[in-house]
């Protein structure tokens, strides 16, 4: 829970920096806050949950594009996870969808494929919307 909390700290201290500076484009975060809601709502009580994914919501919708990266498949050795096995990784990909569909959030899923090729697409993908947005 303390982890968590650190976290959505964090993001939200990154995302106010940011938002008062005017020469940055493009802000990326790792699932924005559909992770953290999904980690933390089920160690809390139903009216903090609320507050909590309310939150989140708001730090998701800051994005223009939510970028969803599906887990590898594997797990690498001595990698620092939440998860202990590939069932939980699964569990985790499916809840965080669950929040984006929830929130009625639209979101590219690049395709399951090696982590490499995975950051190529989507490095394109930003650069595309770069790219359209001076436009």
């Amino acid at each position: 829970m303390k982890l968590q909390q650190k976290v959505l700290e964090t993001q939200i201290e990154c995302l106010e920096r940011f938002a008062e500076e005017d020469n940055f484009e493009i802000a990326l975060m790792d699932r924005g806050g559909a992770s953290t809601l999904f980690h933390t709502a089920p160690l809390l009580p139903d009216r903090e949950k609320r507050s909590l994914e309310k939150v989140c919501r708001e730090i998701t919708m800051m994005s223009d594009q939510i970028i969803l990266l599906p887990h590898l498949g594997f797990l690498q050795q001595d990698s620092f996870r939440y998860q202990s096995n590939l069932e939980e990784i699964e569990d985790e990909f499916t809840g965080i969808k669950h929040c984006l569909d929830k929130w009625k959030v639209s979101y590219l899923e690049i395709p399951r494929t090696q982590s490499d090729i995975q950051a190529k697409i989507v490095v394109q993908y930003i650069l595309k919307i770069k790219k359209l947005s001076a436009i």
